[in-house]
């Protein structure tokens, strides 16, 4: 009411980033009680939850298919133990998602999505694709990094409803998939390590999803 505050066309005018901005009000909009905004938490969830979380999982595995296989998707072996571990662990995830989302909790299903990509973290210290590489066992790390794509990809469709779809799309093009909407943007019940990027399929360069935020800025 005092014209004191941060104003839309003060938003757009920062050259933050939409993803950032929806990110943050989402995860901080008023369901049961005041919000408060400061420029520091807005860098603080941008640096440590954007970039560290959701965008780290992204760079590596869109980076490592391209420098390691070419941006030539690979075959993902079957049988995988590790790999089966993991899809319960992300569907338990994902039914929780789905429920929030059904009851319109949206704080709470956007850090259930974070949870997610956690998971994507998780995945690749465990399997450890460098390693494996330097190990000689190509095959291997080939196939983790495969099922981490499909593992991206769902990443993003369950950010889509927060993020908005230009996020989804670029992700969706570093990987060579066109993003479809009502197709293959669909949050799923259960999730497919197979679903999305296929084995021969071509990948490209990564890119930054999300520039650090510094004090001076």
């Amino acid at each position: 009411s005092r014209g004191v505050g941060v104003f839309g066309n003060d938003a757009k005018e920062t050259g933050i980033s939409t993803e950032v901005w929806r990110y943050y009000l989402l995860l901080n909009r008023p369901e049961g009680a005041d919000a408060t905004f400061t420029w520091a938490d807005l860098a603080a969830k941008n640096n440590d939850e954007l970039i560290k979380n959701l965008g780290n999982f992204i760079n590596r595995t869109v980076s490592f298919l391209f420098k390691f296989f070419g941006g030539v998707v690979p075959n993902m072996l079957a049988d995988d133990a590790e790999n089966n571990s993991f899809v319960d662990r992300i569907n338990k995830e994902l039914e929780e998602y789905n429920h929030l989302m059904e009851k319109v909790s949206l704080k709470a299903a956007l850090r259930k999505a974070m949870a997610i990509s956690s998971m994507g973290n998780l995945y690749l210290q465990t399997k450890q694709p460098w390693i494996l590489l330097k190990g000689q066992k190509k095959e291997e790390a080939g196939s983790s990094l495969t099922f981490a794509a499909n593992l991206v990809i769902l990443i993003c469709v369950v950010f889509e409803p927060f993020l908005g779809s230009r996020f989804s799309a670029k992700v969706f093009r570093q990987l060579g998939l066109e993003h479809k909407s009502g197709s293959n943007n669909v949050i799923p019940d259960k999730f497919d390590p197979t679903a999305w990027v296929q084995p021969g399929s071509r990948t490209q360069q990564a890119t930054i999803l999300f520039p650090a935020l510094e004090d001076a800025r």
